[in-house]
């Protein structure tokens, strides 16, 4: 079997708060929407955001299995900045280090954790 990467896929329960999360927050513009899914276009990458019922917590961010999506920077600090200014409720306050990177997390309003990444040495 060959795979490659396909699409990001997200769920939440609130399509106003996507919408501001995922649009204004992060500044993804949106490109397609109904009343229970929307479609984002980030720099090389598309994100969907289907409807579920309930949101989930933060807790357990990579103490538990599960999934994260990293979205490249260029300035972490810069970003993470930024993202503080916009009311996103970021789980590290300083830069996190990595395997050839350095990361901060963060969670949306539904509690799914995403992470700000900037790759190098």
């Amino acid at each position: 079997m060959q795979v490659s990467f396909g699409k990001l896929l997200v769920f939440a329960p609130d399509m106003a708060l996507v919408d501001d999360f995922y649009g204004e927050t992060l500044g993804l513009e949106r490109i397609d929407g109904g009343d229970d899914f929307r479609i984002f276009q980030g720099e090389g990458f598309e994100l969907i955001v289907y409807q579920c019922e309930e949101a989930t917590t933060r807790e357990g961010y990579s103490t538990r299995a599960g999934s994260c999506i990293c979205f490249s920077v260029p300035d972490l600090e810069a970003a993470m900045a930024e993202l503080r200014a916009r009311g996103a409720d970021l789980i590290h306050s300083e830069p996190q280090i990595g395997p050839n990177l350095r990361y901060a997390a963060f969670a949306d309003p539904f509690g799914t954790v995403h992470e700000i990444v900037q790759l190098g040495d």
